[in-house]
């Protein structure tokens, strides 16, 4: 069963989908209900499963972080096994990302690490586990992800924020990890709670968190949201370029397209890798087919795949605060 969103909702969603932390008087003011409408809603969204997560994002390369992807076909996979595997990596420490998928691969899993030796490491832990159920795999770095928004809500444009972003020596201490771990869990805390965790005043946690926005470490507070309880299919493209000259148009085109949420300029076989949230495969259909028509002279082939569901979604992994 779906559920279907009045326009108030949905307001309210992309609001939040925009930024997760502004004050409920300014989601009042904007959608044009009471505050306490505005707290009831959200509440009841929450209640029902249709918000799932209050998500942060940072730019990895200020933390001195990558993201590599490892996407997997499986063979000889038994449903025991499986649930396994999956099991295992969403308890990993690196993953961020854990999901399921049909089309040319079973299992596309996001780890956030120091380096690619690292990512060798991790990666050689888990086919000599399980390497006699994996068929064929293939490695995708992320040089840069564009988060675009939930555009397709109010057919309104977000402001870009960057999941990568530029390398930069910026210290962080003890008490910016811990807030980051706070926030990474629910953008939602009040500072004067994060305060009370942490042992300090609710004014240097503001001063901390502020200093973080300013230099450009935290990049956006969003939403995670049930797809299958709002009918919403989510598909990953991935775009094999002829060449990249003139790239800036076909980025500009995904940006600006309502139902790309996010794209990764990707080093591996492929280039790119916008990703979609649809109410139907056939609007879905209809998008790769305007870009295969728009940009023929500079695309090659697409692939596709569906994500038949998310097992784990964490921008930032848990290890980064365990270890800090």
């Amino acid at each position: 069963m779906t559920i279907k969103l009045d326009l108030k909702d949905r307001k309210i969603l992309w609001e939040l989908d925009q930024n997760s932390r502004q004050p409920l008087s300014e989601i009042a003011k904007k959608v044009r209900l009471s505050k306490e409408a505005v707290y009831y809603r959200i509440k009841n969204l929450e209640q029902r499963k249709v918000i799932t997560g209050w998500t942060l994002f940072v730019s990895l390369a200020k933390l001195n972080l990558m993201h590599v992807k490892l996407l997997i076909k499986f063979q000889n996979l038994s449903k025991d096994k499986r649930c396994e595997i999956i099991d295992y990596l969403v308890r990993h420490e690196n993953t961020n990302w854990v999901g399921t998928c049909n089309g040319t691969y079973d299992m596309i899993v996001g780890f956030v690490i120091k380096d690619l030796i690292e990512f060798n490491k991790v990666k050689e832990d888990f086919f000599n586990k399980y390497s006699e159920y994996i068929l064929k795999s293939q490695n995708s770095i992320m040089l840069e992800a564009y988060i675009y928004g939930r555009k397709y809500l109010l057919n309104k444009n977000q402001e870009i924020k960057h999941y990568i972003g530029t390398p930069q020596q910026i210290k962080l201490d003890n008490l910016d990890m811990d807030i980051l771990g706070l926030l990474s869990s629910n953008t939602r805390l009040k500072v004067t709670k994060i305060a009370s965790c942490l042992k300090t005043t609710a004014r240097k946690v503001a001063y901390k968190i502020k200093q973080l926005e300013t230099n450009c470490i935290i990049q956006k507070y969003s939403i995670s949201i049930n797809h299958a309880l709002l009918g919403i299919s989510f598909f990953k493209s991935f775009i094999f370029l002829k060449n990249t000259q003139n790239k800036s148009r076909l980025l500009y085109f995904l940006a600006n397209q309502k139902n790309c949420l996010h794209n990764v300029e990707a080093l591996s076989e492929w280039n790119l890798e916008p990703e979609f949230e649809v109410y139907s495969t056939a609007e879905f259909y209809k998008i790769i087919e305007e870009l295969e028509d728009k940009f023929s002279n500079q695309i090659k082939t697409i692939d596709t795949t569906l994500i038949s569901k998310e097992h784990k979604f964490k921008p930032l992994p848990q290890i980064l605060f365990e270890k800090n």
